[in-house]
């Protein structure tokens, strides 16, 4: 399982995020764009991990609790095909 940590983004931040991909979204690339609500702010990639890690990641994770932050966007990644 690919597992990473990551901020889910409240869905005013995605509407504003969803305007500025639109006309990228329209070019002709091979990029398999996901879905408007699962775009987050990721913290960490941790790789593939056993469901057993992850299991002690999310019980280390659960309690965490973050105060609003301001964000400022200044480029776009993604994350290559597992072949």
């Amino acid at each position: 399982m690919r597992v990473f940590i990551a901020i889910p983004f409240e869905s005013a931040v995605i509407a504003t995020i969803e305007k500025y991909l639109k006309p990228l979204k329209k070019q002709a690339t091979p990029i398999k764009w996901i879905k408007a609500v699962n775009i987050h702010l990721t913290l960490k990639f941790l790789g593939d991990l056993e469901i057993s890690q992850v299991k002690k990641i999310q019980a280390v994770l659960k309690d965490i609790r973050l105060q609003a932050f301001d964000l400022t966007l200044r480029g776009l990644g993604k994350f290559e095909t597992r072949g």
